[in-house]
């Protein structure tokens, strides 16, 4: 991971440690205020080849998600795409030539999914396709921002208040600024 998005990572926890984001939808909220987007987040039936994708029209942006792996694979998948739109993440795949020109054949449908229908047909655009889209940097700090933020919506009451008050005042040596980051 970058150590651009290290530093991001960790001020976008922060802001959601102070927004009190401790669920799903709260998460979604802080999303909206941080990047200025409505965001939608829905279900999409017959999304088989990937769990999640995210679509992101400048204004707005929809994540989709599979229903596939249950209610806690969902909510993992929701917290990376959200992780993405707040690491202000572009699909780096939407910029090559070939991409670029079969996206303006499907002008009114979102480039995430046309990508994805792409992918499941067997479509490859990359010389190189031995190494997983998750060794990406951006998908390692995406990874890493939805699991923090996951675990403020785990977090008991008692927990996060304690997490929440101590972010301000503990030690650099401390297991919260560990996981929250320095100021």
């Amino acid at each position: 991971m970058r150590l651009r998005d290290r530093f991001e990572v960790q001020r976008i926890l922060r802001g959601a440690v102070r927004h009190r984001a401790r669920t799903i939808q709260a998460l979604v909220d802080y999303s909206e205020q941080v990047t200025g987007k409505q965001i939608t987040v829905r279900a999409l039936p017959g999304l088989s080849s990937v769990s999640g994708a995210v679509s992101d029209s400048g204004r707005d942006a929809t994540i989709y998600y599979s229903r596939d792996g249950g209610e806690w694979r969902q909510r993992i998948v929701i917290a990376h795409e959200l992780a993405h739109l707040l690491l202000r993440h572009t699909c780096e795949r939407a910029n090559s030539p070939r991409i670029r020109d079969i996206l303006q054949l499907f002008a009114g449908l979102p480039e995430s999914m046309v990508i994805q229908a792409l992918e499941r047909a067997g479509f490859k655009d990359e010389p190189n396709t031995e190494s997983s889209n998750y060794d990406s940097p951006e998908e390692q700090a995406a990874e890493t921002l939805a699991s923090k933020l996951l675990v403020l919506t785990l977090a008991s009451d008692d927990d996060f208040n304690t997490l929440s008050a101590y972010q301000r005042w503990v030690s650099n040596s401390s297991i919260v600024t560990t996981f929250m980051g320095t100021r």
